[in-house]
């Protein structure tokens, strides 16, 4: 169990450092966890036209050999629990952002694919 979480651990390090090098992003929170839920990183991002959007990116690695893909590991309870927290985020935060999104972040293997604003 603990090496499983070293390496949840590391793999989501890389996933902000992944997503910061890709957009002119600023990190806010990582493992942001309420009753309701977990969020794993929170960033603010600009987007070209100037604005700033709160991305909210779960992040989901498996290796090439798994029965699911990363992308398929996120289940409809997941996707439930990441709303509710994010409710819960949302009733804190007092940013600059004018809009939010949900990304995943996946990994299979080696890879990171982003997918932009998932509906949950």
């Amino acid at each position: 169990m603990q090496n499983r979480e070293a390496l949840w651990k590391k793999s989501e390090l890389e996933a902000a450092d992944w997503f910061l090098s890709r957009n002119r992003a600023l990190l806010l929170a990582r493992n942001f966890r309420v009753k309701q839920g977990e969020l794993d990183l929170i960033f603010e991002e600009e987007l070209p036209e100037g604005s700033i959007e709160l991305v909210f990116a779960e992040v989901r690695t498996r290796s090439l050999d798994g029965w699911v893909s990363a992308l398929e590991s996120v289940t409809y309870g997941k996707r439930l629990r990441l709303s509710r927290a994010i409710q819960a985020y949302l009733l804190r935060y007092r940013g600059r952002a004018t809009s939010l999104r949900i990304d995943i972040l996946a990994r299979d293997g080696e890879e990171w694919t982003q997918v932009r604003n998932i509906v949950i």
